[in-house]
């Protein structure tokens, strides 16, 4: 799993993708703005564009939306795929780095 230290080296600044563990079908694509521990994000589900503010705690990536929130455990899988977990559930989405950060 990934540790505070490599939650914030690999997600800030960069642009994920992937497909809603909530609904199983609609397509996301986050942009996260970088430095310091917490920050703000630009994104699109589906056709809805949002903003989201993240934060990272206790070696959980968290994120809240104004509509809701949630917190995940991530596995770094290779370089371009971080598997989420729910508490010690595998989430069945994976989630894809579109592109990295700079700093990567």
């Amino acid at each position: 799993m990934m540790a505070a230290e490599d939650l914030l080296a690999v997600i800030p600044g960069a642009t994920l993708t992937g497909i809603s563990n909530e609904d199983f079908q609609t397509r996301w694509a986050q942009t996260y703005d970088s430095g310091g521990p917490s920050g703000s994000s630009t994104g699109t589900f589906g056709e809805r564009a949002y903003t989201s503010q993240w934060s990272v705690r206790r070696n959980l990536w968290c994120e809240d939306w104004g509509s809701g929130s949630g917190c995940w455990r991530l596995e770094r899988v290779d370089a371009v795929t971080i598997q989420p977990y729910h508490g010690d559930r595998k989430l069945p989405n994976a989630w894809r780095i579109m592109q990295p950060a700079a700093a990567e």
